[in-house]
C-alpha cells in the first residue's frame, strides 16, 4: 500500500509565505494547519480504469481507488494519475491484474494440464506431483494453486471459503458474498471487463457460473439486500395472476414487485419463495451455488 499525502489547508498555507496575506487569514490557517501524519490517506487498491472527458482537459484516463480504512461506497474515488504520484505500485499491480486477466476461450484451449479446469491459466501444468481437487461450487476439476497465484483473483481470493474453486465461480461467490471491496458496486467494477469480453449478455443462453456472474456484473440480475426481499401486500382491485380472483389476502412478489398471487400451494405451488439469503452445501461438491 502507498500513502498519498492530502491536506486541505496545504494553498492556504501556502499563501502565508506571500509578501501580503491578512491577519485573519493567516491565524485561521495557523489555528487549522495539521501535523504532516494527520492527513496521509493510504492507497489500499485500484479497481479500476476510465477514461472520462473533464472540462478544459478533454479525454483523460482515472482510476477508481479504495482508500485503506474507507470502505464504504461513497468513499471510492476517481483519481487521475498525476494525484497517484506516491502510489505507482498498486497502479502497476492493477495494471498486471488486468493483463492477467484470461480471454473467454483461455479456458477451453489446448493445455498441458487437461485434469485442471483452469485449462491455458494453469499454474502447475508441468507438475504431475500436485493433485488436482473439486470446484466446491461446479465440482469441476482444479488445482487450488491455480486460484491462489492467478493474478486477477488476488485482491479477494485469501477472503473465500476455499481455494478449491473455478475462475468463473470465483468471481460469483465473490460478487454473490460480497467479498470484494464495496460488494457488488466494487465487484462489478473489477469484473465487468471479463464479461465484456462476451459482447453483451444477450448470446448467453446456457446456464452457467460465467453466465450468471455476467448478468450480476452487467446489472441485467440484481442482487438484493435481504431486507428488500420482503412481499407486500398488492394494491386496492388487483387480482391474483394465477386464479384471477381478487378475493382474499393477495401479495406481491418479493423481487419483482409486480406479480399479484395469493399466498397458498394451489396459487404459487409448494415452493412459494426462497429464504433471502445464499447458502452452499459442502456435503454435495458437485451442487452448484443456489438459493435454499
Amino acid at each position: 500500500m502507498a500513502s498519498l499525502g492530502v491536506s486541505w489547508v496545504g494553498l492556504l498555507r501556502g499563501a502565508t509565505d506571500m509578501e501580503i496575506c491578512c491577519p485573519q487569514i493567516s491565524a485561521f490557517v495557523n489555528y487549522c494547519s495539521p501535523s504532516e501524519d494527520e492527513y496521509q490517506y493510504t492507497v489500499e487498491l485500484v479497481l479500476a480504469k476510465r477514461e472520462a472527458r473533464v472540462a478544459r482537459k478533454g479525454i483523460v484516463v482515472q482510476y477508481a481507488v479504495k482508500w485503506d480504512e474507507w470502505d464504504q461506497t461513497p468513499d471510492m474515488t476517481w483519481e487521475p494519475p498525476e494525484n497517484l504520484s506516491n502510489a505507482k505500485e498498486e497502479v502497476v499491480k492493477f495494471e498486471r491484474r488486468v493483463a492477467a486477466m484470461p480471454s473467454r476461450d483461455a479456458f477451453s484451449g489446448p493445455t498441458a494440464s487437461p485434469a485442471c479446469c483452469y485449462a491455458t491459466c494453469c499454474k502447475v501444468a508441468d507438475r504431475a506431483d500436485v493433485e488436482t481437487s473439486q470446484c466446491f461450487v461446479c465440482a469441476k476439476m482444479v488445482h487450488p494453486a491455480c486460484a491462489t497465484q492467478h493474478l486477477f483473483l488476488e485482491p479477494f481470493i485469501q477472503k473465500l471459503d476455499s481455494a478449491n474453486i473455478c475462475f468463473d465461480c470465483a468471481l460469483l461467490v465473490a460478487m454473490v458474498e460480497k467479498r470484494t471491496p464495496f460488494g457488488i458496486a466494487g465487484a462489478r467494477l473489477m469484473f465487468e471487463p471479463y464479461y465484456l469480453q462476451l459482447r453483451g449478455v444477450a448470446a448467453l443462453t446456457e446456464p452457467s457460473p460465467f453466465a450468471l456472474g455476467a448478468f450480476i456484473a452487467t446489472g441485467s440480475l440484481k442482487l438484493l439486500e435481504a431486507a428488500t426481499t420482503t412481499a407486500r401486500s398488492a394494491t386496492a382491485g388487483a387480482k391474483c395472476a394465477k386464479c384471477k380472483s381478487a378475493a382474499g389476502e393477495l401479495r406481491a412478489c418479493s423481487f419483482c414487485k409486480a406479480g399479484i398471487y395469493h399466498d397458498t400451494p394451489a396459487c404459487l405451488g409448494e415452493q412459494r419463495g426462497p429464504e433471502p439469503s445464499f447458502k452452499r452445501t459442502r456435503a454435495s461438491p458437485d451442487s452448484a451455488l443456489r438459493e435454499h
